[in-house]
């Protein structure tokens, strides 16, 4: 029943993470990364000013994801299963970023550091629940 429903709460946590990220953070993508870069494009060809956050949401979901995956091949080799450690690495990551947001956002600078922090912390989240649905 458990993994039925399992699916279902990802795919729940993955919309609601990007809509915190989107209104709290000034437009962030958390979870659709390939948002970031066609918003980006599009400040870009506006001649608007670049948010640092988009610029860095790239690189540091390919980071987790690449880091999660070794994680996932070293408790496989290990012959531990992957699926409780990556989901408390998720959870982990997730309540670092819903706590920043709670305490010190929204922010109306989008360049504010705490916010690109906390964005950078739902990116991770979502790169790990990436590699988790790849398992």
């Amino acid at each position: 029943m458990a993994s039925r429903a399992l699916p279902f709460v990802l795919s729940l946590i993955a919309g609601s993470t990007d809509v915190i990220g989107f209104l709290g953070l000034n437009g962030l993508f958390t979870a659709h990364i390939t948002g970031n870069l066609a918003v980006l494009a599009a400040h870009i060809v506006a001649g608007d000013p670049t948010i640092f956050a988009y610029v860095l949401s790239v690189p540091v979901f390919m980071m987790m994801l690449f880091l999660t995956r070794l994680l996932a091949g070293g408790l496989e080799q290990a012959g531990v299963a992957t699926l409780r450690p990556l989901l408390l690495l998720q959870l982990f990551f997730l309540a670092v970023f819903l706590s920043i947001c709670v305490v010190a956002g929204p922010w109306r600078d989008a360049d504010a550091i705490l916010a690109v922090i906390a964005g950078m912390f739902g990116v991770a989240a979502m790169a790990v629940q990436n590699a988790l649905v790849q398992r």
